[in-house]
């Protein structure tokens, strides 16, 4: 079995009128945003060595995170 999986991911979005035809989009996204350590699942191969079996050896992405800007006209 692995550990247990937590994954948070949030956005927002913010849109700003200049005028009737022009705005400007503030985007904001995060992914595993509360920053879980999640772990891969264990060694399942019977061949990769001794003392490996079962053995964690790595984790998942931290948190991320990427803004965007968006003109319209």
């Amino acid at each position: 079995y692995a550990p247990r999986y937590q994954d948070w991911d949030m956005s927002f979005t913010k849109a700003i009128h200049f005028t009737e035809r022009t705005q400007l989009q503030l985007i904001g996204q995060f992914f595993n945003i509360f920053n879980h350590t999640n772990f891969q699942p264990p060694n399942t191969n019977e061949n990769a060595g001794p003392g490996q079996f079962g053995v964690i050896s790595s984790d998942f992405l931290p948190r991320q995170g990427q803004l965007g800007l968006t003109f319209t006209f």
